[in-house]
């Protein structure tokens, strides 16, 4: 920050996925005021581990097709979260949010003046090491699916052949979009991807 001179001292945090719990599912339709309850309830078949231990947050869209609310839910160990708070607090920079790094890569889409209704999917790939691509879809502009992938795990192998390590990446994206597609056509038959669209930089 200070080599870059940087002086905010407010800053809005994009986490890995690694860090966070990211879960969609469904719900019948249910009162506002009964939401919060019935969510922290049904989240619990989801997750690895005790709802207490997580700060968490929802949002939630009906489905009147089907008529379900679909429910996106985010929450992070209480642990992971002090530890960024700590960090930010040395630095005398305030939080103002907290999101899902794959989630923030969507904020790209508005600046770009994309506005793409319907069912679309969004590939965000950076291939510095130990960094994430992303996989999602939205309806409407409502995340329904997320998957992170790694591309980077036999980057060592191939480090010196650049030709090598190129087909290996390129091999293993088209499996890993293959399976987050055939992943998602389970989880929401007839729910049919309109377009795709790739982030990433021109060079790859």
């Amino acid at each position: 920050l200070m080599q870059n001179n940087i002086e905010a001292n407010e800053a809005v945090v994009s986490i890995s996925g690694k860090d966070l719990i990211v879960r969609t599912f469904e719900m019948p339709i249910l009162p506002r005021q009964e939401l919060d309850t019935a969510v922290n309830f049904e989240v619990k078949k989801y997750i690895p581990f005790k709802i207490e231990d997580l700060i968490s947050d929802f949002q939630y869209k009906l489905d009147k097709t089907i008529q379900k609310t679909r429910v996106l839910f985010v929450g992070i160990k209480k642990e992971a979260l002090d530890n960024y708070l700590n960090i930010f607090s040395q630095l005398g920079i305030k939080i103002k949010s907290i999101e899902y790094s794959a989630f923030s890569i969507l904020r790209l889409l508005k600046l770009a003046n994309i506005k793409e209704k319907g069912i679309i999917a969004v590939i965000n790939i950076d291939l510095v090491k130990d960094d994430e691509a992303n996989f999602v879809v939205l309806d409407d502009e409502f995340p329904l699916f997320s998957r992170d992938i790694s591309l980077m795990a036999e980057y060592e192998e191939v480090a010196k052949d650049e030709e090598a390590q190129s087909g290996i990446i390129l091999d293993k994206l088209k499996r890993e979009i293959q399976i987050s597609l055939d992943y998602y056509d389970r989880k929401f038959p007839g729910k049919t991807i309109s377009k795709i669209f790739f982030i990433t930089n021109p060079d790859y």
